[in-house]
């Protein structure tokens, strides 16, 4: 999940009972103690329309998680352990085809694969435009999501990643851009990942920390 500006808040698409999971938080390896944080779920509040039932499902696919106590800010020269936030974007910030942007995750290397990686990946990707993302995938995209991928394939975000964060950064500063919310397979030729526009919903995000 992505942290928003904030000791004790996520942003993400998870929906499930919050007492079945925890965060854990600073971790690179998943076989290796690196002096990760470990914290509880207090509240899971997701998008009121949100319907995994629908043909829309992917709309509204965002929530918002709140931990049961504020997380701590570490740094460290290797980067095990370390925890900093990513701000928030402005309302209804948009984002030029071509612009850099970084997701990360946990899941799948490659379309198929059964296992989720042990190492927390990251790989950086163009912003596509919208009417390129709108030729893939038709009446499932929206203006309140945002596309990145290669248009030879290659790079993307794949099955295990969802919910996690789609990066900028500019003028020194990380900001959510996306969260990961479908595609076709994974890093498939001119199918670029499709994110929810974490801009689209600074209004219902602020409303309901």
């Amino acid at each position: 999940a992505a942290q928003k500006n904030s000791s004790s808040y996520f942003v993400s698409t998870s929906t499930v009972d919050p007492s079945s999971i925890q965060a854990t938080i600073g971790d690179l390896r998943i076989t290796v103690q690196d002096g990760e944080q470990q914290v509880g779920i207090e509240r899971v509040t997701a998008h009121q329309q949100y319907s995994a039932c629908s043909y829309s499902h992917n709309n509204y696919d965002i929530a918002i998680l709140k931990t049961s106590r504020p997380m701590s800010w570490v740094f460290t020269k290797d980067g095990y352990g370390s925890v900093n936030r990513v701000c928030l974007p402005h309302p209804r910030d948009d984002y030029e085809p071509g612009e850099n942007v970084t997701v990360s995750g946990w899941g799948v290397m490659s379309e198929g694969e059964g296992t989720i990686s042990n190492v927390l990946n990251a790989v950086d990707i163009p912003v596509v435009s919208y009417q390129e993302c709108r030729a893939a995938y038709g009446q499932r995209v929206n203006q309140d999501h945002v596309c990145a991928g290669l248009k030879q394939g290659g790079k993307d975000s794949c099955q295990g990643d969802s919910g996690g964060p789609l990066v900028r950064r500019r003028n020194g500063r990380a900001e959510l851009v996306g969260i990961v919310s479908f595609g076709y397979g994974c890093a498939r030729p001119e199918n670029p990942g499709v994110y929810t526009k974490v801009s689209s919903y600074i209004d219902w995000i602020q409303k309901n920390l």
